[in-house]
């Protein structure tokens, strides 16, 4: 190695040493179950209509209305503006490698635990108001009996599993990543 590679190595590790590297606070378990719950309670009017059009209206249309809202929320959210509702409320965002903004390709992948119970709701909720007795049906509990008796209630309940499993892998990491953000290649930190 000659003199001015010795230099140059030198220069950069020093331009490398003054240059203030961001510190990054990654969002842990329950502070993004917290931000889960903020969600589901910006959300809740929404989920009302749902249920009053289960027991009242029974309308399939609403119901897909709703449903697929629900299955486009996080993706577009954390797409567009790098956090839920829920997320932003506890100054959380979702980030790539380079702490910048995810892509939709991402945030997709990113939603996949989710998807597949969104997934078996949307058939769900298909199957329900095509059942026979669904429109004599008029309280939630009614409505949930016939559920159980589908082979898709199961499906949505062990997709849910799945789902839980991705989520409690955040605990057992320091980047405190689920297995959503390994499959994205995301983070959820703190905002500065």
């Amino acid at each position: 190695m000659n003199q001015n590679q010795i230099l140059d190595e030198d220069f950069n590790q020093n331009l490398q040493a003054s240059i203030p590297t961001p510190s990054i606070r990654y969002a842990g378990f329950w502070v993004r179950v917290l931000a889960t719950l903020l969600d589901g309670c910006a959300l809740l009017p929404l989920t009302m209509v749902g249920q009053w059009n289960d027991t009242t209206f029974k309308s399939l249309e609403i119901a897909l209305i709703i449903l697929v809202f629900h299955f486009i929320y996080k993706p577009f959210m954390e797409s567009q503006y790098s956090a839920t509702l829920g997320k932003m409320a506890l100054s959380l965002k979702v980030v790539d490698k380079q702490l910048k903004p995810i892509t939709m390709r991402q945030a997709i992948i990113r939603y996949i635990p989710w998807m597949f119970s969104d997934f078996f709701a949307i058939l769900l909720a298909i199957q329900l108001y095509n059942h026979p007795d669904f429109h004599q049906s008029i309280t939630l509990v009614e409505l949930q009996r016939l559920n159980q008796k589908t082979v898709l209630w199961f499906l949505a309940i062990l997709s849910s599993f799945i789902t839980l499993i991705s989520i409690i892998v955040i605990v057992f990491n320091t980047q405190k990543k689920g297995l959503h953000d390994y499959l994205a290649k995301t983070y959820c930190i703190y905002k500065k």
